[in-house]
């Protein structure tokens, strides 16, 4: 059975405004993991504020940096990792970034992660997805602004570029109509679904691929 292993933020796993968190049955990850069958064991690895380098001022344990290798020991040996992170790094506790700042920083991540897994000698692929733009409702609840909202929007356009320059794949859920919930950063339970449905056939290209 092959690993796959997805990395990234609230929208990877699973937050709910109203609940907490989607049953398993609803989040992408879950349904992704039902569509695989015994082909595939997706690991899910979303946590709710994380960054890619940063630390975040109230709660701990935010920085991708410092825990993603952790994440990989720990699924190896990994047939795919996927990364979908960026939104959170262009909130205004972090200094407002731009969409450059916040690729170069990714791109640092993820030149380490593809070292460290060549040294393990894992023939691991990686997926790069562009998040999901939060919308004006966001600034409602959490710490944007119109500027740092319009970052959320441009990433998707500079991490395509990055993924070409490392020769990794490349998918922008930006543009694939993912409903919001009401605080216009978080996938609804509708969203959950539209974005399984176009990611199943992306994973299901990339393993088939590797056989």
């Amino acid at each position: 059975m092959k690993q796959v292993l997805c990395f990234g933020d609230s929208n990877t796993r699973g937050y709910s405004l109203y609940t907490g968190r989607f049953d398993y049955e609803v989040r992408w990850t879950g349904r992704l993991n039902e569509a695989m069958g015994p082909e595939a064991l997706i690991c899910e690895a979303g946590l709710n504020g994380r960054t890619i380098c940063f630390q975040d001022p109230d709660v701990p344990g935010r920085n991708g940096m410092e825990f993603v290798k952790g994440f990989m020991e720990t699924h190896k040996p990994l047939a795919l990792m996927t990364v979908m992170l960026g939104i959170n790094d262009a909130r205004l506790c972090y200094g407002g970034k731009s969409a450059e700042e916040i690729t170069a920083n990714l791109e640092r991540m993820l030149v380490d992660i593809q070292a460290h897994t060549c040294f393990e000698g894992i023939p691991t692929r990686y997926l790069l997805i562009a998040p999901v733009p939060v919308d004006a409702r966001a600034m409602e609840y959490y710490d944007y602004d119109e500027a740092s909202v319009q970052v959320t929007r441009e990433l998707g356009r500079y991490y395509e570029v990055l993924a070409h320059k490392l020769g990794i794949g490349f998918l922008d859920a930006g543009t694939w109509g993912v409903k919001l919930d009401e605080d216009g950063a978080h996938f609804s339970s509708a969203g959950h679904g539209t974005f399984a449905r176009r990611i199943i056939p992306e994973i299901q290209a990339v393993l088939s691929a590797q056989d």
